[in-house]
């Protein structure tokens, strides 16, 4: 049998920054992850991740916007040309409207689109 071995790291500054990195099965996978709180209300992220066995990596880079009280407008886009954006309306207490996309914009045929409607 294969033995697995994998490892993950995390730092929070306790206020804006957090960065993580996950090791996978040997070290021939990884991921690091950063994200920041920019102000209140705009956040970012980035993504690297890696797989030696497959000889690929991925990068991705998204942001978060507070657009009022009850809407963030959220999108992400990677080094795969896959763009991804969603638009989350609480439209009463406890339930929000959920619309999103997701495509890839080196073909612009294969476009996604979603509507959901979240109760807690």
């Amino acid at each position: 049998t294969r033995e697995k071995l994998d490892l993950c790291v995390s730092y929070y500054d306790g206020e804006e920054s957090e960065c993580t990195l996950h090791v996978n099965d040997k070290a021939t996978k990884g991921l690091v992850s950063y994200s920041h709180h920019v102000r209140p209300g705009f956040s970012v992220a980035g993504q690297f991740s890696y797989d030696q066995p497959k000889e690929s990596s991925l990068l991705t880079m998204g942001c978060a916007v507070r657009m009022d009280n009850s809407t963030v407008v959220k999108g992400k886009i990677n080094s795969g040309g896959e763009l991804a954006a969603s638009y989350i309306q609480e439209i009463r207490s406890k339930t929000k409207l959920i619309l999103s996309t997701k495509f890839d914009i080196t073909t612009l045929d294969s476009a996604r689109v979603g509507i959901s409607l979240a109760l807690d």
